[in-house]
Parts: structure tokens; C-alpha cells; sequence
């Protein structure tokens, strides 16, 4: 058994929530209950230099869906075998969000072209 304390991971992940919390927090973000649309904005923008960092999460729009692709805000984590993706689409005004308990669940990394936010955004078309 790994020997860690979650609170050794401070601000970079010692937190417990739920899907269902996470996406309150998302919509109280996209409905501009926690900063206005101005910090939003700043907050969502990448900072010039980085490719697609912004402030605590990365911007990008996923290519190879044959039409413009909305923009992904991107945050992802993970602490021994859990792990969280989750992706606000601030254009069509929602986040979708993945849990899982499993080290070896590819969930990660859609700004590289792979892991299950692109499997999601390919089975769900035109309604992503």
C-alpha cells in the first residue's frame, strides 16, 4: 500500500467533492455567481506564451470533429487511483464531469488529442 497523506497535497488536491458539487461550482462559474464576466473572462484566457494555460486550468478547442469545436476549459487531476477530469464549455453554458477510483482509467488529456472527454464529445455529435 502507497504510504501518502492526502494533506500533504494542500491546495493542489487535498479536497473531497462529488460530481454533483463540482457542477454547482461550474454553473455558479458560467453564470457568473462567483466572479463577474470580466474576471471570468480573465480567468478563462490563456496567458500569452503558454500555448493554452490559463489560470489554473487549460483553454483549447478539440480538433478533428469536422466542424469548429467549442472551447474546452480543462481541469484534471489526480491523487493514487483517483482521478477527475472536467471540462466547462462556456459557449454552450454547461461542464461535463468524470470520477473515477481507477489508476488505469484514461480519462485524461483531451488537449492531446486523447482520453474519454473526446470519446464523449465524438459520441454526442452535435449536441456537444
Amino acid at each position: 500500500v502507497e504510504g501518502w497523506r492526502l494533506a500533504n497535497y494542500g491546495a493542489a488536491g487535498a479536497m473531497f467533492s462529488t460530481a454533483d458539487d463540482l457542477q454547482r461550482w461550474d454553473a455558479a462559474l458560467l453564470g457568473h455567481r462567483v466572479l463577474g464576466p470580466a474576471a471570468t473572462r480573465t480567468m478563462f484566457s490563456v496567458v500569452e506564451g503558454t500555448g493554452f494555460v490559463n489560470l489554473g486550468s487549460f483553454a483549447y478547442r478539440p480538433q478533428g470533429f469536422g466542424e469548429p469545436a467549442p472551447e474546452f476549459i480543462d481541469r484534471e487531476g489526480a491523487i493514487g487511483a483517483y482521478q477527475m477530469e472536467k471540462v466547462l464549455v462556456p459557449e454552450k453554458g454547461y461542464s461535463v464531469i468524470v470520477l473515477s477510483n481507477s489508476a488505469q482509467a484514461d480519462i485524461f488529456a483531451p488537449f492531446q488529442g486523447k482520453g474519454m472527454m473526446l470519446d464523449l464529445r465524438a459520441a454526442l455529435g452535435r449536441y456537444w
